[in-house]
């Protein structure tokens, strides 16, 4: 087991970090430890930019399961929500105390409840990579050389569908794992998981099924035939969501590996189209909804659908489209 990295190691550099600006500190990148560059596998030529990114996913996915008090308390004492973007650590935990109606000591107590569980989680995912502890990037066997996904909106139960055409990066691959996050009040918890009902369509078998969160559900699909290197392979997936369900209003899929295209589509009900949709584009998964990242305006063509094309983007961020309140359901993340 690697002894550079521990719970306690983590919590420490993590209180470094978030003093001033957090991650908005120009010196940002200069104050992340050891064991946060290990975690976030930062490498010596990475620039400041790159490294924030890489601290900010982190926190930000691994945050993604906690408690809302816990999670937002926790982010903001980064910096890593628009509206705590404050230039004091104090005047982080301050919003975070008044949107909980909770005193600073409260506050200060979640905050390292967050941190020790985060922290935590934050090694075992890393272990769960390099059981040996080494500083080697995650196995690359295959990446994704286009992401087709819809979701459908016109129909009395929601679906969405994904046709993924992916590319081996070495021998005998034979099965792959992906992820599918349902984001919105109703999500479950593993004792009460959501209702998604997964088919494969073509081109694999779903050998597995797990709730990997309280929103996130992880997959595992057997291939038909192994992969050699070079070779290509597509798949097709169905995801319904349950009718009765009031999903947070986007659409959005992030990869955890190399992604050459993405290319999203919503139809949406012709009785309920919404007023505006906008594209969202290299987000953290957890700030989708924010209308600060919000992008340009899609326009809905005359069959109610919107299609936003990404080449190239980047691993660990959502990127797809988010809408108003008028539709009344909405989508979920793949990964």
């Amino acid at each position: 087991m690697d002894d550079r990295i521990s719970p306690e190691r983590v919590i420490d550099e993590m209180a470094k970090l978030r003093r001033g600006r957090g991650l908005d500190a120009d010196d940002a990148a200069d104050k992340v430890g050891p064991a946060l560059r290990l975690l976030c596998r930062v490498d010596d030529d990475d620039d400041p930019t790159v490294v924030r990114d890489k601290i900010g996913e982190l926190f930000t996915r691994t945050a993604d399961v906690l408690p809302e008090d816990l999670r937002i308390t926790f982010l903001a004492a980064f910096g890593l929500i628009t509206e705590a973007r404050h230039v004091f650590f104090q005047d982080r935990l301050r919003w975070a105390g008044d949107r909980f109606e909770r005193e600073e000591r409260t506050v200060r107590r979640r905050l390292d409840d967050a941190c020790k569980l985060v922290a935590e989680r934050a090694i075992a995912q890393y272990r769960q990579v390099s059981p040996a502890g080494d500083e080697q990037q995650p196995s690359k066997e295959w990446y994704t050389e286009a992401l087709y996904a819809v979701l459908c909106l016109d129909q009395p139960t929601p679906e969405a569908f994904e046709v993924r055409r992916i590319a081996a990066e070495q021998d005998d691959v034979r099965q792959i794992d992906l992820a599918v996050t349902v984001s919105g009040p109703t999500a479950g918890s593993p004792a009460d998981p959501p209702g998604l009902e997964m088919d494969v369509i073509f081109g694999g078998t779903l050998v597995r099924r797990r709730m990997a969160s309280t929103r996130r559900f992880g997959l595992s699909l057997a291939l038909p035939v192994a992969l050699g290197k070079g070779d290509v392979h597509t798949f097709a997936m169905r995801f319904r969501l349950p009718s009765g369900d009031a999903l947070l209003p986007h659409f959005v899929c992030a990869t955890e590996q190399r992604c050459d295209l993405m290319d999203i589509r919503v139809k949406f009900a012709e009785k309920r189209p919404p007023t505006a949709v906008w594209q969202v584009t290299r987000v953290f998964q957890g700030e989708v909804q924010d209308p600060a990242h919000r992008g340009g305006l899609v326009p809905l063509d005359a069959a109610n659908e919107v299609r936003v094309r990404f080449r190239g983007p980047q691993a660990g961020f959502a990127y797809g489209v988010q809408w108003n309140e008028q539709t009344d359901v909405a989508g979920d993340a793949m990964r």
